[in-house]
């Protein structure tokens, strides 16, 4: 799975996953598969045993979860080690046996008590609570611990992993967890706005607000987003209306975008249409239809593209790259106004794209611009 070609197509999948929730459990199912794990688990786990939560388990393997602070045990030394050392998000159990907080002999005792005592898992998602979502794959003890492969394998994954959880809001089955997923959607820096099935906005958060104020061409009237573009503005209303009906008919949903230059400045505007599942593997906060992003080269901080090249190790020249996507350039555009050979910056992106383990530029706009890393 360390392959380039073969992360690739699961991370095509698990941005998929983003869009459309229903496709979570065979997504996890197939990594866990290819990982060569017997089942996984996606948990919470805060600084006490009471914020422990299950939000969602492959194989229905129950015992592993009945005694919740015996797993607190097992866990919390994981948390406090990635606390201390937030570079390693990858563990595995040697790692857990190693951290004083959680003797060798009483990890020994839990986990021969359930026949399996290997685990490779990632920290994926952490809330503004404090509490952390982690993936853990388990595997009965005569398979060995985790290979060098698939720990690396899980490194590669965990990024997007992460960034599609936050996009797709997966919350507690049956129990949506309102104010930690309003506190994330609050902190993004692209303008969201949820979209009733009738089509007018219920809500919005403080970035979709901003945009407005700093755009003339952007507005909302009668609670509906309008374009002042008429042609853009018909565009967005017959996607928008595709998207509606596809919700009410039940049948596979669409991502869908809008990209346009404003004629007055020149500022590159996207508006991003996802919609969602009327049955959700994973509940969600509201009830509402359809989530539109309204990214804007005016929105990228300098600040954030700094944090997120600084994660990815990029250059200054890449990070100059890198922010000219972002704001609508192509790479031709690029090379023309920074007077350089086009050969070069083909060259820097592809350096861009190793380094971010995606395998197109439409990749990493994804990664990037959708699913907003660099505020994390």
């Amino acid at each position: 799975m360390t392959g380039t070609s073969e992360c690739s197509n699961f991370i095509d999948l698990i941005y998929r996953c983003a869009t459309d929730r229903a496709r979570w459990p065979e997504t996890l199912d197939a990594i866990r598969e290819r990982l060569n794990f017997d089942w996984l688990a996606i948990v919470g786990c805060g600084t006490e045993p009471a914020g422990f939560r299950k939000y969602y388990e492959t194989l229905g393997n129950d015992d592993h979860w009945r005694e919740y602070d015996q797993y607190y045990k097992y866990i919390n030394p994981v948390s406090r080690y990635l606390q201390q050392n937030p570079e390693q998000e990858i563990f595995y159990d040697r790692m857990v046996m190693e951290r004083d907080e959680l003797a060798s002999s009483e990890f020994e005792a839990w986990a021969a008590r359930y026949e399996s005592r290997h685990i490779l898992g990632a920290s994926i998602m952490p809330l503004s609570n404090g509490t952390q979502i982690y993936l853990g794959f388990h595997r009965a003890a005569e398979k060995g611990h985790a290979t060098a492969d698939e720990i690396a394998a899980l490194e590669a994954l965990a990024p997007h992993l992460g960034r599609a959880f936050r996009t797709s809001h997966a919350a507690a089955c049956g129990r949506p967890a309102v104010p930690v997923l309003d506190a994330v959607v609050e902190s993004y820096v692209a303008g969201i706005a949820f979209l009733s099935l009738e089509g007018t906005i219920t809500r919005t958060n403080k970035a979709f607000d901003e945009i407005l104020k700093s755009h003339q061409c952007l507005s909302v009237d009668n609670h509906r987003l309008r374009i002042a573009d008429v042609a853009v503005q018909q565009e967005l209303e017959r996607k928008l209306y595709i998207a509606f009906q596809s919700r009410r008919r039940g049948e596979t949903l669409q991502k869908d975008q809008i990209l346009f230059r404003t004629a007055k400045d020149d500022i590159f505007v996207g508006v991003y249409i996802h919609p969602l599942a009327q049955q959700p593997a994973f509940e969600f906060c509201t009830e509402d239809a359809v989530i539109v992003y309204l990214h804007s080269s005016m929105n990228y901080s300098p600040t954030a593209t700094e944090r997120f090249a600084a994660h990815f190790r990029l250059t200054a020249t890449e990070r100059k790259v890198l922010e000219s996507l972002l704001k609508g350039y192509f790479l031709e555009e690029h090379a023309e106004r920074h007077d350089i050979s086009i050969g070069t910056v083909r060259w820097h992106m592809q350096n861009i794209l190793q380094k971010t383990r995606t395998r197109n530029q439409t990749q990493l706009v994804r990664a990037v611009s959708s699913m907003l890393f660099y505020r994390y």
